[in-house]
């Protein structure tokens, strides 16, 4: 008896799970990251995960899942190991020395935009791929909309429901297509340095900035339009079709660590995701626990997994050597990437290829986190209250620095400061010396981890909801098909102008008749 009713409650649990298409290109550790852990979540809440990596960036070996066990992987086609591992390699080591402009981030994009379409048409060139993907009969789909290509696939395999999923803040081109409004006027782009109290300049340029990202979106939608339309036929939905009829968006913002701005209902936060409460665990800190020990203050110094430390300018790296030399009371781990001995004369400075930064970001012991202020990173130092300096390099980083900064908790360096040992030093021992950063950062961490919105609960609520009733097209907003006249109601603002003028006018030609009038009966009273 006991073992049926065992059975009949596993069988009811199945009923419920749906099937879901992850669709995660290996390509930068912060997407793959953040797509992974959505990917985990669900197959915690008991669905059944196909979690489906195209490989682009050959030197990224984690799928960044754990308990998701369906996991396919498309090995990058010859076109695209080309594309990643000879231009796009020198591109990313010039990051530490590109100016952070629309037009820079576009010669650093330009090559990713033919990545993917090369490999959009790998995987829909793929028949044995997509036999076994079609007969898998999916429920939903959930990609990140910087690819147009999961979202045709989804159409041709006639998924119902298609979810987007952003490891970044909202998009400008996304925010388009759905119907919210994109305003520059308060709402810093998501690759601008502006913040939300702007002058007149700084609007400009973040006005600019929103123009560019929305160029370059557009223009790797329209490439891989192509690519989609010679798989499938001419007949194919455009992209603004395929991304509008998503039922939800999913971002990697938090309410309250990223700027307020407008959002409708579709769009849902998801922000703290990607912080991996387990990793806080000590026990991961074993091989580092004498280092925390040697020193009143230690120093964590990361610049992420994309520009990485040991393709850092040599001027840049004595520098940081030379200041940390200086600073001999305090404890410096630097992740850098390679095996070297410019370290060695200084017994304040642990080079480490790998680290727990999670468990090391948890550790009272750890006093400043130094950082890229790549998304992931800087969540994870929010949540975990730790103070930091911040010294962004490209893309998105310089607006997550500026972002996390305004609570107080942070110092923001720019990076041409990288060869200023006294700005450095300056900064470090601000941070380090004076209470306030320590204090402000936890302040936040005390608003983030008591938040009343639970990221997961957000996403397995929204799925299975999704899942259940199918798309939602209650969600759609009128917006997304309105020009840019009609959105910001620039044609009622110019007829109640028009009207007001023509009235204005009237009068005028009015008062100027009667006064023509009475001057004539006047002069003709007189003579």
């Amino acid at each position: 008896m006991f073992r049926s009713l065992v059975l009949f409650v596993f069988l009811c649990l199945g009923c419920n799970a749906h099937k879901i298409f992850v669709y995660s290109p290996l390509m930068g550790h912060s997407h793959v990251n953040f797509m992974g852990r959505i990917a985990d979540t669900l197959t915690d809440a008991g669905h059944n995960v196909t979690y489906v990596v195209p490989v682009m960036d050959l030197k990224l070996k984690k799928t960044c899942v754990k308990t998701t066990k369906d996991v396919r992987i498309l090995p990058a086609s010859k076109e695209v190991e080309e594309i990643m591992s000879a231009g796009h390699d020198h591109q990313i080591k010039t990051l530490w020395a590109m100016k952070h402009d629309p037009l820079s981030l576009m010669k650093v994009f330009g090559n990713m935009t033919k990545a993917f379409a090369l490999t959009c048409k790998q995987v829909l060139n793929d028949k044995k791929f997509l036999d076994d993907i079609a007969s898998e009969k999916f429920d939903i789909l959930i990609a990140e909309p910087f690819f147009l290509c999961p979202f045709a696939l989804a159409e041709k395999l006639k998924i119902p429901v298609t979810i987007g999923a952003l490891s970044t803040i909202q998009s400008e081109v996304i925010s388009d297509i759905i119907g919210e409004p994109v305003l520059p006027s308060f709402v810093p782009g998501s690759m601008s340095v502006a913040q939300s109290d702007m002058s007149f300049y700084e609007r400009f340029k973040n006005t600019l900035s929103v123009t560019a990202m929305r160029y370059l979106f557009l223009d790797s939608y329209k490439v891989e339009s192509d690519v989609i339309k010679e798989a499938f036929g001419s007949n194919f939905k455009s992209y603004t079709e395929y991304l509008a009829d998503v039922s939800y968006v999913f971002t990697n913002a938090h309410p309250y660590l990223s700027y307020p701005r407008p959002l409708n209902r579709k769009t849902l936060e998801l922000g703290g995701i990607v912080v991996d409460q387990s990793l806080k665990d000590k026990s991961n800190l074993k091989e580092f626990d004498a280092i925390l020990n040697e020193r009143k203050h230690t120093v964590l110094v990361s610049f992420g997994s994309v520009a990485k430390s040991k393709d850092m300018p040599e001027d840049h790296k004595k520098t940081l050597l030379s200041v940390f030399e200086e600073m001999k009371d305090v404890t410096f781990i630097w992740k850098y990437e390679e095996d070297t001995t410019m370290a060695d004369h200084l017994p304040n400075v642990h080079l480490a290829k790998w680290m727990p930064q999670v468990a090391l970001l948890n550790d009272p012991r750890l006093s400043l986190f130094v950082t890229h202020g790549g998304l992931g990173s800087t969540t994870e130092v929010a949540y975990l209250g730790k103070p930091a300096v911040f010294i962004p390099l490209f893309a998105d980083q310089p607006s997550n620095a500026i972002m996390a900064s305004r609570y107080g908790g942070a110092i923001v360096l720019e990076k041409t400061l990288l060869d200023n040992k006294e700005k450095i030093k300056e900064a470090f021992n601000e941070v380090l010396s004076n209470k306030k950063y320590e204090e402000n950062a936890k302040k936040l961490s005390i608003i983030l981890n008591n938040s009343p919105t639970n990221p997961k609960d957000i996403l397995v609520r929204h799925i299975e909801f999704a899942g259940r009733v199918g798309r939602i097209p209650n969600l759609d907003c009128e917006g997304r098909n309105l020009n840019l006249f009609q959105f910001f109601s620039l044609d009622i603002y110019l007829a109640v102008i028009v009207i007001i003028l023509s009235i204005i006018s009237l009068i005028y030609i009015i008062i100027r008749k009667i006064v023509k009038y009475c001057t004539n009966k006047l002069k003709v009273k007189s003579e």
